[in-house]
């Protein structure tokens, strides 16, 4: 009297059809100790990442600071991108990546801008 009926089976089935879970993997779960078990994610765990990866606002700014003068002065987007993401001899350094450590870098980075520019213009 104990066996399932039709519509119980049909149920059972359905259900791990929808939630993809075969028996092993039922057992698996039923085997893993409380503590190793992982909570699901959070619908905002992406945006917890992102906020962990921001700069600083001040890096920020120097940055976008930086990137315009360089579209400006260096014949655009393309030339400017090139510049501020390939190793500088002078600089000692890809220049964004001086631009956002510190004022007195992105000074520098300012400096090599002005200097490639004039040597373009001349």
């Amino acid at each position: 009297m104990n066996e399932p009926t039709q519509i119980q089976a049909e149920q059972a089935t359905t259900d791990k059809a929808e939630t993809g879970q075969t028996q092993a993997d039922q057992t698996q779960a039923d085997q893993t100790a409380p503590d190793q078990t992982r909570a699901a994610p959070s619908k905002f765990s992406r945006w917890k990442d992102r906020a962990a990866n921001r700069i600083a606002p001040d890096a920020a700014k120097r940055q976008g600071t930086v990137t315009a003068m360089a579209m400006a002065m260096l014949g655009g987007r393309d030339k400017a991108i090139a510049f501020l993401n390939t190793h500088s001899g002078e600089l000692a350094g890809r220049p964004l990546d001086l631009a956002v450590a510190s004022e007195a870098d992105c000074e520098r980075v300012r400096v090599e801008i002005n200097r490639l520019a004039a040597a373009t213009e001349a």
